[in-house]
């Protein structure tokens, strides 16, 4: 795996919000051209054409792509017209990302409730438990470099140590996790929940603690391996 030369995470939280803010937000025109000129190249570079990705970036890629055609993405210039133009195929667009937001919205309420009666069938067979929360962010030298591809390794790798049982995840009982990105957060990242029978597992600050260091170690020997 490359390293992209961009902050992926970042360029796709940008267009997204633009994307967004384009068909139900409040900005203006100059903003649009404004924004399309600041991200557009570097977007379309850091692009891989295996990748799939949400409603509102496709839309982005098929609209620019129509506006753009074959032109290298260095040499685009969104004037008056070429904006005037992505924002009315944009506006094509419009229910198809509604419903994408929709089907997101029901698939986050149905994990919720998948995992509810999990929890509380745990609290049935098991005396005590302990809950531990650890946030998992790559160090601030290599958060900006690491792609949606490096990122689902990482997260593949952690996952088998997870089910295998490895170190500090020993006689853990349950789990779940939720895979976000966006730069204040620290580009992407994993909010971590993790279940243990407390009667063989105990202090809580210790094992997030644990975590948290075995997290760290996973993320930053992978990322430096593939540097």
């Amino acid at each position: 795996m490359i390293y992209s030369p961009v902050n992926q995470s970042q360029l796709i939280s940008n267009v997204d919000r633009l994307v967004r803010d384009v068909l139900f937000g409040s900005i203006n025109f100059q903003q649009i051209r404004s924004q399309l000129n600041e991200f557009y190249y570097s977007f379309m570079i850091s692009l891989n054409p295996e990748d799939r990705y949400s409603k509102p970036i496709q839309a982005f890629i098929e609209c620019t792509n129509k506006i753009i055609g074959n032109d290298y993405p260095y040499n685009v210039f969104w004037d008056n017209e070429k904006t005037e133009q992505f924002i009315q195929l944009l506006s094509g667009y419009e229910k198809a990302i509604k419903k994408d937001y929709s089907a997101w919205r029901y698939q986050s309420n149905q994990n919720s409730e998948r995992l509810e009666p999990n929890i509380r069938t745990l609290i049935s067979n098991h005396p005590r438990l302990l809950f531990v929360r650890v946030d998992l962010k790559y160090i601030q030298e290599i958060s900006h470099h690491i792609t949606i591809r490096d990122f689902d390794f990482h997260m593949k790798k952690l996952r088998d140590a997870i089910h295998n049982g490895d170190t500090c995840f020993k006689h853990l009982l349950s789990h779940a996790w939720s895979l976000e990105q966006g730069e204040d957060n620290g580009g992407f990242h994993c909010h971590l929940l993790l279940i243990f029978d407390s009667s063989k597992r105990y202090k809580n600050s210790y094992l997030a603690d644990q975590v948290g260091k075995n997290g760290e170690i996973l993320l930053k020997a992978l990322a430096t391996a593939l540097y």
